[in-house]
């Protein structure tokens, strides 16, 4: 991972990977979190907004459904 990177984690829960994902990233990347649960993503949303994180994206969807 290098900075301005695009990372997306897939099943990103409530967001316990993002602090190390930012850390490689860093302001000038993007970052795209994907879960499938609402009540995780509002807990990442809360982790993101402490943070300050501005370049954090969380998208509601169920992985299982990506193809090529």
């Amino acid at each position: 991972m290098e900075p301005r990177d695009t990372v997306v984690d897939m099943a990103c829960g409530t967001g316990l990977n993002f602090a190390l994902i930012e850390a490689g990233l860093g302001p000038e990347g993007l970052l795209i979190g994907l879960d499938y649960s609402p009540g995780m993503l509002s807990k990442a949303r809360r982790k993101i907004e402490r943070s300050g994180w501005r370049n954090v994206r969380l998208v509601q969807g169920d992985a299982g459904m990506i193809s090529e």
